[in-house]
């Protein structure tokens, strides 16, 4: 297994198991700062299957431009979308 491989492992393992329990319990106001940055759930229906995903996203707050930027983690140079 590259490092890569390994990488997205462990992001969904950690996603699964603690990051979308934390955050359906209400504790991201906790978890979330300005220097670690802010934390959504984003909620997808399958197309075919209909079944529901969650993803946790980061998103950072632009106090200049009052506007929000959600960042992917899943792309390789990590930009916002």
């Amino acid at each position: 297994m590259d490092s890569r491989a390994l990488e997205r492992r462990v992001l969904k393992v950690a996603n699964t198991w603690l990051m979308l329990p934390a955050l359906r319990a209400g504790l991201g106001r906790w978890m979330s700062s300005p220097m670690t940055g802010y934390f959504i759930v984003l909620q997808t229906r399958g197309r075919r299957t209909g079944r529901a995903r969650y993803t946790p996203l980061n998103y950072v707050i632009d106090q200049a431009a009052s506007s929000a930027w959600p960042v992917s983690a899943s792309r390789p140079t990590g930009s916002p979308i």
